[in-house]
This record gives C-alpha cells, sequence and structure tokens, in this order.
C-alpha cells in the first residue's frame, strides 16, 4: 500500500486526532518483543496481536513484503498518522522496529531509537538518555553486557545528535539484539 493515507481506508469516528488533523496512536513493543517469546513470534500473531476494529489497515505498522518475511513499526506510517512508539514502559521512544521472520517466525529484530532524517532535532543529552536507559534495559532483560559495534568505515563529519554513531549488541546464546 502506498503510505500516503489512512483516510479513504475507514471511518476514524472515535479515533484521536492531533492538532495537525493527524490521527494520533501510542504503541508499547514490551509485549512483542519479550524474550524468549519473542521467538516464537509469527506474522500471524502480529496481525492478531496489532489489529484494530473498523479499520483494513494496521496503522502500527506495514509489511515490507508481500509474503510477509518482514514487518515495519514506524512513527510515520502514513501521512495523516502519528504513532507514538515506545519501549520499556513508555521510557524510551522508538523511530523505527524492524522484525524479520524465517521459517515463519522471528529471526532478527532491528529497533531505532533515533534516525537522523525522520526524527528531526535531538539535542545530544536526550540522545545519551534515551540510549542509556535502553541499553540498561536490554542488558537487564538478556542478562548481559552489550559489545560495541564500531562501523566498519570512517563515520561522516556530522554524527547521530552531533554525539557520535552509537550502535551496540547484546548476545546471550543465539540471540542477539542490535541497538
Amino acid at each position: 500500500m502506498n503510505p500516503g493515507s489512512l483516510a479513504a481506508l475507514y471511518s476514524n469516528d472515535g479515533m484521536p486526532v492531533g492538532e495537525d488533523g493527524k490521527l494520533q496512536f501510542f504503541l508499547n513493543l514490551d509485549s512483542m518483543l519479550s524474550m524468549p517469546d519473542l521467538w516464537n513470534l509469527t506474522a500471524d500473531a502480529v496481525e492478531k496481536k496489532f489489529a484494530l476494529s473498523g479499520m483494513q489497515e494496521p496503522p502500527y505498522y506495514q509489511w515490507l513484503t508481500a509474503d510477509k518475511s518482514g514487518v515495519r513499526f514506524t512513527r510515520r506510517p502514513y501521512g495523516n498518522v502519528e504513532v507514538d512508539i515506545s519501549l520499556f514502559n513508555g521510557t524510551v521512544p522508538v523511530e523505527e522496529a524492524v522484525v524479520e521472520f524465517v521459517d515463519g517466525k522471528a529471526a532478527k529484530v532491528s529497533v531505532s531509537l533515533y534516525n537522523r532524517g525522520d526524527s528531526g532535532g535531538l539535542k545530544r543529552p536526550e540522545f545519551e538518555q534515551r540510549y542509556k536507559t535502553a541499553g540498561v534495559a536490554m542488558g537487564k532483560m538478556l542478562a548481559v553486557r552489550p559489545t560495541e559495534r564500531k562501523p566498519l568505515r570512517k563515520p561522516p563529519s556530522r554524527s547521530v545528535a552531533g554525539c557520535g554513531i552509537h550502535r551496540a549488541d547484546w548476545r546471550r546464546w543465539n540471540t542477539t539484539l542490535r541497538l
């Protein structure tokens, strides 16, 4: 589907609308990304978990492929929709989360706390706090410490929130969570 507008797909009677006229939704990804249940997540479970009555298309996510081998949750899935996505009991805002499925089950998850082109301005202290809060929560969830991922090439002179690009992996058994 074209990420233009959901307006033609349903009646927005009773739906929360912001001052800018966009439909407003809230989505906490904690239940979907809980361990070890995450690795049993299927495309059907995503559709059931995030179904919204009265809508032909879900406002929370978009399938990346026709065979539903990947799903993307984003703050702005359509031109007239805003989704406030978070993790860890709402303490960490999320810009985007992508789940890839292999043999019908979740196999890889990527979570972006900040996307320079999509997130707008973010001051260094706010970014650092967001990254630290997410890191501590992920470490507790997996009971391991993260390893920093170094870029393969020299990063550009401008970087995320003016403080360098932060990337880390939390690995335990065959599980890797990447931030």
